[in-house]
C-alpha cells in the first residue's frame, strides 16, 4: 500500500469513528452519561478530544488495519477492531475503577463494550471501503 492510500484510509477511519461517537455521545448515551458520570464531567475540551481521536485511529491502522493478512475477511478484521478498541477502553475505564473512588462499574462495562463496538464498526467499515475502492 502507498502512502497516498494509507492516508485516505485514515482520514475514512478518523472520520468514520468520530461520526458514530459523536452520534453517541451526543445523541444515545449523553444524558445516561451524564446521570451516571455527571460528577467528574467538565465542560468539553477539544484538544485532548482531538488527541484520543487521532492515536486511537493511528492504532487501529497501526496494530489492526496494516497489520492483518489483506485476504481476511472483512467480519474478520472487525473482530480485530473490536478486540483493540475493548483492550483500549477498558486501560481508561478499569483505570478509572482502581483510582477513583465510587467511579461506575456498570458505567465502565457499557463504555469498554462502546469502545469494543465503535473500534470494530470503524475497522469493519474502513475495510470495506478500501475493498470497494481498490486501496488496499
Amino acid at each position: 500500500m502507498n502512502y497516498k492510500s494509507a492516508a485516505i484510509l485514515y482520514i475514512i477511519s478518523l472520520v468514520i469513528m468520530m461520526t458514530c461517537d459523536f452520534v453517541w455521545l451526543k445523541f444515545i448515551a449523553h444524558d445516561w452519561y451524564m446521570k451516571l458520570f455527571g460528577q467528574w464531567i467538565q465542560s468539553f475540551i477539544l484538544l485532548p478530544a482531538l488527541f484520543f481521536y487521532l492515536l486511537f485511529v493511528l492504532g487501529l491502522h497501526v496494530f489492526v488495519i496494516h497489520m492483518v493478512p489483506v485476504e481476511t475477511s472483512s467480519l474478520v478484521y472487525g473482530l480485530y477492531g473490536a478486540f483493540f478498541g475493548c483492550i483500549a477502553y477498558a486501560t481508561y475505564d478499569l483505570t478509572n475503577l482502581a483510582t477513583i473512588k465510587d467511579w461506575p462499574v456498570y458505567g465502565a462495562c457499557v463504555d469498554i463494550a462502546w469502545g469494543a463496538f465503535v473500534a470494530g464498526l470503524t475497522t469493519y467499515s474502513t475495510i470495506l471501503i478500501s475493498r470497494f475502492w481498490n486501496l488496499l
